[in-house]
């Protein structure tokens, strides 16, 4: 039975984002495919101990800053926590056969614990999982530090793991005079928890009418009419922070909103963001302001509530111009919405995904919001080639992410 240390800054204490949650799917997945796991990870000061999920150990190191990634993480005091005498002894005890890291976060923490390991005669080979890179997007004062960061990560893997062809492509011009270092791709498939709900009644009724054959015509358009009328919101579910560019988001509503196309069409705008940072409070506000009626969900939602939403989505908006996966991308497909994402190949999720089977749509998210905003109004109005997606030939339908 492999035993493996996985170290992850984000895991279930207070999850903030996609990582937290893709981090907590991987050990989950790594559990029931026999392996045994210890977790070193992060928690916010003064939060309980996780408990119940998954099923692995976790040793968890309080940290004083929580709800950010880049630079301004407290990945010293991460680092530093992993090399307590406590922590240190009950990975002696566990006795790991690899160490998997999750993003640049984890490499200093490993760096801290080196020593000690080598000292117990445990030379661990190191696997990256590179989540995102974060030289991609990092503000210009930190770009080169960042670089630095996960070059360093990759020289001292055994194999360096990225979530899309965009991210694995980048990393290898960093390492373009090591040829001997690898860099592999694992396409994140939809998460256990999401994948274990039932279909959308929508698509649940194209099902069956699909079933009965070419006779059934009639049916499944007065049940894709039905859908056309249920499916109310225009979502965007990504974490409010700089980098996933919601503000795109909000210009966008905006401009429609000026057009009157979303009462028109009776669209309404829905956000989904949990963060309290000053950035994000921004964004709520601009959105409040901007006269359209919108919804704006400020809790941190799970499977049941995010699953509910994109079951009443027309469309989603997955805003930034670049992202390593987007799992709420595979998320909304499960439910029957399709995604507009960034074209060229920029967003992960569409190294899965077709835009020709109606599972995402790809238009350049640099125009000019006013050129944007007549597109997407276009596909707005146009009801049934945004849910042109056959729900058992296309991957509209979940049963492409593994629901069997």
């Amino acid at each position: 039975m492999p035993r493996l240390l996985f170290i992850s800054l984000e895991f279930t204490a207070a999850t903030f984002s996609g990582n937290g949650i893709y981090a907590a799917g991987q050990v989950q997945a790594l559990t029931v495919h026999g392996c045994r796991v210890l977790v070193l990870a992060g928690k916010p000061s003064g939060q309980e101990r996780s408990t119940g999920r998954p099923h692995a150990d976790i040793a968890e190191i309080e940290l004083p800053h929580w709800g950010t990634l880049d630079r301004s993480c407290s990945w010293q005091a991460f680092a530093k926590g992993c090399r307590q005498p406590t922590i240190v002894q009950r990975i002696v005890d566990f006795r790991p056969d690899a160490v998997l890291g999750v993003d640049w976060s984890a490499l200093p923490a490993f760096e801290a614990l080196h020593a000690s390991l080598v000292a117990e005669d445990m030379q661990l080979p190191y696997v990256y999982m590179n989540y995102r890179v974060y030289a991609r997007t990092a503000l210009p004062a930190d770009a080169e530090w960042m670089k630095g960061m996960e070059l360093r990560a990759m020289e001292i893997a055994a194999v360096t793991i990225a979530l899309s062809k965009s991210d694995a492509d980048f990393l290898r011009q960093l390492v373009l005079r090591q040829s001997h270092k690898h860099v592999e791709v694992l396409l994140p498939a939809l998460r256990a928890d999401m994948a274990a709900l039932p279909l959308p009644a929508d698509i649940q009724g194209s099902t069956a009418a699909k079933q009965v054959g070419s006779c059934a015509s009639h049916s499944a358009a007065a049940v894709r009419s039905d859908k056309c009328q249920r499916r109310k919101y225009m979502t965007c579910c990504v974490r409010l922070s700089p980098e996933k560019e919601p503000d795109r988001f909000v210009n966008l509503v905006e401009a429609l909103h000026r057009k009157a196309v979303l009462n028109r069409l009776q669209v309404i705008p829905l956000l989904i963001g949990a963060s309290k940072t000053p950035y994000a409070d921004g964004i709520k506000s601009r959105l409040r302001r901007c006269g359209a009626q919108c919804e704006i969900v400020e809790q941190f939602l799970g499977p049941t509530e995010l699953a509910q939403i994109f079951s009443q989505t027309m469309l989603n908006i997955h805003p930034c111009l670049y992202d390593a996966f987007g799992m709420s991308i595979v998320e909304a497909a499960a439910q029957g919405a399709p995604s507009l994402t960034n074209t060229g190949g920029s967003i992960g999720a569409t190294d899965l995904l077709q835009s020709s089977a109606g599972e995402v749509v790809t238009l350049d998210l640099g125009l000019p919001t006013q050129d944007l905003a007549l597109k997407v109004a276009v596909l707005l109005a146009d009801q049934n080639h945004l849910q042109e997606a056959d729900p058992i030939q296309g991957s509209c339908n979940p049963l492409r992410y593994g629901k069997h």
